[in-house]
C-alpha cells in the first residue's frame, strides 16, 4: 500500500507499507497546519472497503485521528444471478404468471475489452442451466464486466436483447 498526503504546499509525504499485510498507522511529524488529502493506493490484490481519498485538515499543536482506509484481501467472489422466463406479454420483465423455463443454456464470458461484444476465447467454463423455476447464477467469479448469452430453446423467442451485459 502506499499513501501520499498533499497540501498547498509543494511536495507530499509518502509512505510504502511492508508487504506483509499487516495494519499500520501512518504518522506525519508536525506537519503544517492546513487543509490536506490523503490519498491511499491498493495494494496488488486488494480491492477498497472505502473512499481511497480522505480529507485531513490541520490545527497547530494538534493530532488528525481516524483519516482511516479499508482495503480487503483477497477480494470478495463476485456472483451473476438471472432469470428465464416466458415472456408471455412481451414486455420484458417478468409478471405473474409468467413461468420460469428450466434447462436452457446461459453461456457467460468475460468482456475484456468492455465492449458488450462476445469474444469466443473469453469464454468461462461453466454454463449453467436454469433450474426448475428458470433461476441461474454464476459463482465465485472475478469482479470485471461480463457478457451473458441465453440460447432460446425450441420453440421459443427472446423478448429481450441478447447479449446481455
Amino acid at each position: 500500500m502506499s499513501m501520499a498526503m498533499a497540501s498547498m504546499t509543494p511536495g507530499p509525504i509518502r509512505w510504502s507499507a511492508p508487504r506483509d499485510h499487516r495494519p499500520r498507522r501512518l504518522y506525519v511529524r508536525e506537519p503544517a497546519a492546513g487543509d490536506y488529502v490523503v490519498v491511499e493506493t491498493d495494494p496488488p490484490g486488494y480491492v477498497s472497503t472505502t473512499p481511497n481519498e480522505r480529507s485531513a485538515v490541520v490545527s497547530s499543536g494538534s493530532t488528525t485521528a481516524n483519516v482511516n482506509f479499508g482495503d480487503q484481501f483477497p477480494p470478495p467472489a463476485q456472483s451473476i444471478t438471472g432469470l428465464v422466463w416466458n415472456d408471455g406479454n412481451t414486455n420484458g420483465s417478468p409478471d405473474s404468471g409468467e413461468p420460469g423455463i428450466p434447462g436452457v443454456v446461459v453461456a457467460l464470458y468475460q468482456d475484456l475489452n468492455s465492449n458488450d461484444t462476445v469474444d469466443p476465447a473469453s469464454r468461462l467454463p461453466r454454463s449453467p442451466r436454469p433450474d426448475a423455476g428458470g433461476s441461474y447464477s454464476f459463482t465465485g467469479i472475478g469482479a470485471g464486466d461480463y457478457v451473458a448469452v441465453e440460447s432460446d430453446p425450441p420453440d421459443y423467442t427472446s423478448t429481450h436483447p441478447t447479449p446481455s451485459r
